[in-house]
């Protein structure tokens, strides 16, 4: 469904030696930024998906009208 470089890279926050405390906000920060990447990232898959629906509907009416026309020219 998704390649490798399409998906985005994931940020972690790696405590150093010499510091083992994180700050809370920067938790905070991190995980306000994936939820708004990720709410992103649905509304975009969602645009895409009722435009395929759409296009998908306009072609099968074509479908049918030709069939139609093809049945009215055999009777």
């Amino acid at each position: 469904m998704y390649s490798l470089a399409s998906l985005p890279l994931a940020h972690a926050l790696v405590a150093s030696s010499s510091s083992s405390r994180i700050n809370p906000s920067d938790l905070e920060d991190s995980l306000l930024q994936l939820v708004q990447e990720h709410h992103h990232a649905s509304l975009r898959i969602h645009n895409l998906t009722e435009k395929a629906q759409n296009e998908a509907t306009k072609k099968a009416v074509c479908v049918a009208e030709l069939l139609v026309e093809a049945v009215k020219r055999r009777v």
